[in-house]
């Protein structure tokens, strides 16, 4: 599994301190990413002809590319001017990321005119925190500044999954009867890197020290899963989560 974040647009307010000679200053922004590109996850269709003597199986697979970059990031930085147009930042964001759900189904076609199937539906979210130190250059105009920035990013991610199977015991339409058993995971994927590139515009707000700006970035990275757990396992909505095994 990977992980890839993110598209963001970032509408936020620039702090500047007189500190050191005007050249310490704070970043305090929000924005809103949006997922682009990401990695394949593969949804299914599979059924199962079964009759006494013979056992066929039909296939369909679709790949679709999914990304958890998409939801709301705050964010908080420190700036330190070098020179007249160059910047070092290191910015610093969290992710809250919105869910997406893929559909997989399972048909058995028994004999006598039996049937059964299991559809599941599997949801994925993420959140990040994410470190970022870049590198700055900007124009130094009276009504508005233009800037570009690149920079190292830095994240530490943790996947949530959800499991939800609905299990047809005799399927015969909507209103067969069913079990459903859930199970949820955490999956943790450790320190990972990537790339930030960012560009906005700066306009001066009330006060000579005081910036707005908004700005539009792409954050990048890539992650593997180091570890995961089992956090929930429901049967029909009986905990069932203590019957587990250590392995499971």
């Amino acid at each position: 599994m990977k992980l890839k974040i993110l598209f963001s647009l970032l509408f936020s307010l620039l702090f500047s301190f007189s500190l050191s000679a005007q050249h310490l200053y704070l970043n305090i922004g929000s924005g809103y990413g949006i997922n682009i590109g990401g990695s394949p996850i593969a949804t299914y269709s599979t059924t199962y002809n079964i009759t006494v003597d013979t056992s066929t199986q039909y296939n369909d697979y679709f790949s679709n590319k999914t990304s958890l970059g998409k939801g709301f990031v705050p964010a908080i930085g420190l700036g330190y001017k070098l020179h007249k147009s160059i910047f070092l930042e290191l910015n610093a964001s969290f992710l809250y990321g919105k869910s997406i759900s893929i559909k997989n189904t399972d048909q058995y076609n028994l004999p006598y005119g039996y049937s059964s199937a299991v559809i599941t539906t599997r949801s994925y979210s993420g959140q990040s925190l994410m470190i970022t130190p870049s590198i700055m250059l900007r124009t130094q105009k009276e009504k508005a500044n233009y800037y570009v920035k690149m920079g190292l990013l830095l994240g530490s991610t943790v996947i949530y999954q959800e499991g939800n199977h609905r299990i047809y015991d005799a399927f015969s339409g909507p209103n067969s009867p069913f079990t459903t058993v859930v199970q949820r995971w955490q999956y943790y994927l450790g320190l990972s890197y990537g790339i930030d590139i960012s560009a906005g515009i700066a306009f001066p707000f009330i006060l000579d020290n005081l910036d707005f700006f908004a700005e539009l970035g792409y954050l990048n990275y890539s992650a593997k899963p180091k570890k995961a757990k089992t956090i929930a396992y429901t049967v029909d909505g009986e905990d069932k989560h203590w019957e587990l095994t250590t392995k499971e």
